[in-house]
């Protein structure tokens, strides 16, 4: 990943539970997340940056990330999002980016359905008993770029999501236990060897971040009151978050 994807790890990753009643089926979470709350850096031939920049070029105050749950153990990959055609543009929506000091708001997706054709990714989840009989929900993720494609070392990163979890009605009738509040830290191998391939092979850059991300309940049960898939729930959300603050043309990656 030349860069941070942030909606499919653009996010990527995301979404999940196990209903109390009823069968499994899929469902939207909603969970924000803004760059002044991120930590992290970037260590290249010794020198250690902070690292990730905030999205769209620094002028995101807040982002809001949609996770589609599969079951009890993995998360829904990028092909099963519907591709729409909203403000005159047919693309995979993604994301919603807002700008509190501008206020304005915009949805972010890409022409591909996984956000990035050259990656790869693995997210599996779960729910364990904790000590004192807390629910903890954790998800372990996995993300790679085909290095065939461009000749240079393969980029890579390994991440973990981790929350204490809350009996949450989310709509559509579907009550569990869910986090709150979740941690993502990702760790990362990126880059050719710009440094001092040589012998050793050691001119890799090194990162690390951390992002606290918040569930949006009232969104969420909105959603799924409403039975939306992934691509619908980012058009619904669009509309309904600051309905004050103007509407910006889609963000769309190539």
């Amino acid at each position: 990943m030349k860069r941070l994807r942030l909606t499919s790890t653009r996010f990527f990753l995301f979404g999940f539970s196990l209903a109390l009643l009823g069968p499994a089926h899929a469902e939207i979470l909603v969970y924000g997340t803004k760059p002044k709350t991120w930590s992290g850096s970037n260590i290249e031939e010794g020198v250690k940056t902070k690292w990730p920049d905030p999205p769209d070029n620094g002028t995101t105050q807040e982002g809001f990330y949609f996770w589609e749950l599969d079951g009890v153990d993995r998360f829904i990959s990028g092909e099963t999002r519907p591709v729409v055609t909203y403000q005159g543009q047919t693309f995979y929506p993604s994301s919603v980016l807002v700008n509190h000091g501008q206020k304005n708001k915009r949805v972010s997706g890409s022409n591909t359905a996984d956000g990035n054709p050259e990656s790869h990714s693995h997210t599996y989840y779960g729910r364990a008993v904790g000590p004192g009989g807390k629910r903890i929900f954790r998800a372990l993720y996995q993300q790679w770029e085909d290095s065939s494609l461009d000749g240079k070392p393969t980029d890579t990163g390994i991440g973990m999501l981790e929350g204490p979890c809350k009996l949450i009605s989310v709509g559509g009738g579907k009550t569990g236990y869910y986090a709150p509040k979740l941690s993502f830290q990702l760790w990362r191998l990126d880059g050719s060897f710009a440094g001092s391939i040589g012998s050793f092979r050691d001119g890799r850059k090194i990162k690390y971040s951390n992002w606290p991300m918040v569930l949006y309940q009232a969104l969420t049960r909105e959603i799924n009151n409403r039975s939306l898939n992934k691509s619908d729930a980012v058009i619904f959300a669009v509309g309904y978050l600051f309905p004050g603050y103007t509407e910006l043309d889609p963000l769309i990656d190539d």
